[in-house]
């Protein structure tokens, strides 16, 4: 195990580098410094539930931050992941919320439900879709289908088209869908619209799946551009095709640069759909800007390769499981030796927080690709808020 020492009481934390990366660990806004999310243990030992902010490093972070808020909102660009990144890892009750293409297979197309479901009578099962899909997760389980390959995607799209997957099955899919936002999704984008911040979500997900989310929760706003796979819609409103490029997870950054991002500036379009910028229009531009990005896998931080920016953040969600112990620290108590931290107050809460060699080597590798990683699974977006009040008092004092 690879254990990491926090103070509960200071924002100031210190932690053993690597020899790779020079790696300072803050809190995140978590349950972690509440006293109800501390169970009581044997002896003096608590577990806490947590998550924690892992720095590549903190000097060229904040230099970065510095510069981005420097330049000012005008000068912002923010690119977000959908599935688990504006959106939760963990639905309310503690299971995964599903991602774009689950919602529709853990949905009422493809799940029978009893006839007292009032939340799913309208709509309709169909054995085919399920069968379909079912083998491509079972395809994925057994390896024959390695995971980011298109083929996944287009057997997956292909059904759809094969079972005449309608817009209402979709709208139904996402009603009856677990998926919830990521604690403070909600105050980013609100953040971004009031500012009228270029927004671009680019997944691997359906368009129209994404669309519907925001719709439902009031958030498809006019500065948010949708990057993702868009159905053809025939009559009846059954999906008929695909239009290009076929987004994946390995690909966003191939598809940025195919779309035109990397083109002087940022790519915008006039509709939310997407729809234009699908289907090979040239698009407008704005002035290069700075870019924050906020993502969940290597692939999403790889969207950075496909703007031209000039200076860019990247913060990532790694979803990994901590073991945490809380125990209690005496001003005058010397058996509780915490070489790694600075002094704390009289009997004041320090924390251990230990990864796996499997978690910790994740951890790495996340850190070849993001400026700041938070690891766990109560992620928030509070690191990014706090970025945003700052640019906001900047826009302010000048």
């Amino acid at each position: 195990l690879v254990a990491i020492i926090v103070a509960t009481v200071s924002d100031i934390i210190i932690t053993r580098p690597t020899p790779n990366h020079t790696m300072t660990i803050t809190q995140c806004g978590d349950d972690s410094t509440n006293p109800s999310a501390i169970n009581q243990q044997q002896g003096n030992e608590k577990t806490i539930k947590t998550s924690f902010l892992q720095h590549k490093n903190r000097e060229a972070t904040n230099k970065k931050c510095h510069e981005i808020i420097s330049d000012g909102v005008s000068n912002l660009h923010v690119i977000l992941d959908f599935d688990h990144t504006l959106t939760a890892y963990h639905d309310n009750n503690g299971n995964v919320c599903y991602e774009c293409h689950g919602m529709l297979y853990n949905g009422p197309l493809c799940q029978k439900t009893g006839e007292n479901d009032e939340k799913k009578t309208n709509c309709r099962y169909n054995a085919t879709f399920h069968s379909d899909i079912s083998s491509i997760w079972d395809d994925m389980k057994t390896g024959r289908l390695p995971p980011g390959q298109r083929e996944w995607w287009d057997r997956f799209h292909d059904s759809m088209i094969r079972n005449k997957v309608t817009k209402q099955d979709i709208k139904d899919s996402v009603d009856c869908s677990n998926t919830i936002l990521r604690p403070g999704a909600v105050e980013v984008l609100d953040w971004l619209r009031r500012f009228n911040v270029p927004t671009t979500i680019v997944s691997a997900g359906i368009t129209f799946i994404i669309t519907e989310f925001l719709e439902k929760h009031d958030l498809l706003y006019d500065n948010i551009k949708i990057v993702a796979n868009v159905p053809i819609w025939g009559k009846d409103d059954v999906t008929a095709g695909w239009k290009e490029p076929l987004v994946i997870s390995r690909n966003k950054a191939q598809v940025l640069k195919y779309l035109g991002f990397d083109n002087d500036g940022v790519a915008l379009e006039t509709e939310n759909s997407n729809s234009a910028m699908n289907g090979h229009e040239t698009p407008s531009f704005v002035p290069k800007s700075n870019v924050i990005l906020a993502g969940n896998s290597i692939g999403d931080s790889k969207c950075l390769g496909g703007v031209n920016c000039k200076q860019s953040l990247a913060f990532g969600f790694l979803h990994i499981d901590i073991e945490t112990k809380a125990f209690r620290v005496d001003e005058e108590d010397d058996t509780n030796e915490l070489p790694l931290m600075e002094k704390m107050s009289s009997s004041s809460t320090a924390c251990e927080f230990a990864l796996s060699k499997e978690g910790n080597k994740e951890l790495e590798n996340f850190l070849q690709h993001y400026d700041v990683v938070s690891c766990g699974h109560g992620m928030d977006f509070q690191y990014i808020l706090n970025l945003f009040e700052e640019m906001e008092m900047n826009e302010r004092a000048t």
